[in-house]
């Protein structure tokens, strides 16, 4: 890379005995030299306010909130084989992550999952429930997700579709367990 003299070649490699750049000392004879910024950095602070103004700056709005979306790492991601639709969705440790419509940049849903209550506790699908995912058709993006409670106690089966022709997400949900036992369905929008 061909720098004009003075100019950076790295950005600055910070320690903790300061600053360390390298420049290139002019165009045709390669001679490279470091300079400490320790000098430069004790004038800027002395002049421009102290260390904390530098290390304390806080983004506009911030602190910030925490992160709204779900994990990347998902274990199917369907859509109708057609133009006429326009959902995609994603699934994800036993449940539908999300759906995006009208274009895949832009998320309607951030989860759907199951709950089971006995009435004293409480089982969520993400997180109390062994989970498999499989397709179960190989010319469609149809996807079976299975989640069994603890001690077997119940089995949630989801199988996943979308219509070619509308814009819609089916899911056909199959219960499995006590009958005292409550299902609850938890949606998260993303509004």
């Amino acid at each position: 890379m061909v720098a004009a003299a003075g100019t950076y070649i790295n950005p600055p490699v910070w320690t903790n005995r300061g600053a360390s750049v390298t420049f290139r000392e002019d165009q045709k004879g390669g001679v490279m030299m470091k300079r400490t910024w320790c000098g430069m950095l004790a004038m800027g602070l002395l002049l421009g306010g102290g260390a904390s103004e530098l290390v304390a700056q806080v983004a506009p709005g911030g602190p910030g909130d925490l992160p709204t979306w779900t994990r990347a790492d998902k274990n199917g991601m369907g859509t109708a084989l057609s133009a006429a639709s326009k959902v995609w969705f994603t699934l994800e440790g036993g449940m539908l992550t999300e759906v995006y419509y009208p274009r895949v940049d832009q998320a309607n849903v951030r989860t759907l999952e199951f709950a089971v209550s006995d009435g004293r506790r409480v089982w969520f699908e993400s997180r109390d429930t062994r989970h498999a995912v499989e397709q179960i058709e190989p010319d469609a993006l149809v996807y079976q997700q299975t989640s069994i409670g603890a001690a077997d106690r119940f089995t949630i089966t989801k199988t996943y579709v979308t219509d070619p022709q509308t814009n819609t997400l089916l899911i056909d949900v199959t219960y499995e367990g006590r009958s005292s036992d409550t299902l609850y369905v938890l949606y998260h929008p993303a509004l």
